[in-house]
């Protein structure tokens, strides 16, 4: 995967919505529960991927300790 590539189109569709569908006082709760739905998501991605660095790091680790 290649993250910088995937997050820019993401960013891209954010903003086609954003434009196709202006913040305004009518739809400002579903834009906070969709900002909210992805905060979640990425929170969640970002730390199953910190979870495998620390496995990397501690294997590395404790093979330079015992070997």
């Amino acid at each position: 995967m290649k993250g910088y590539e995937k997050s820019e189109k993401i960013e891209k569709e954010i903003n086609d919505l954003l434009k196709n569908n202006p913040i305004t006082s009518e739809n400002a709760l579903e834009w906070m529960n969709f900002s909210r739905t992805i905060r979640s998501g990425l929170e969640i991605i970002e730390k199953k991927a910190m979870d495998e660095i620390d496995k990397d790091t501690e294997r590395v680790a404790s093979q330079t300790h015992t070997g």
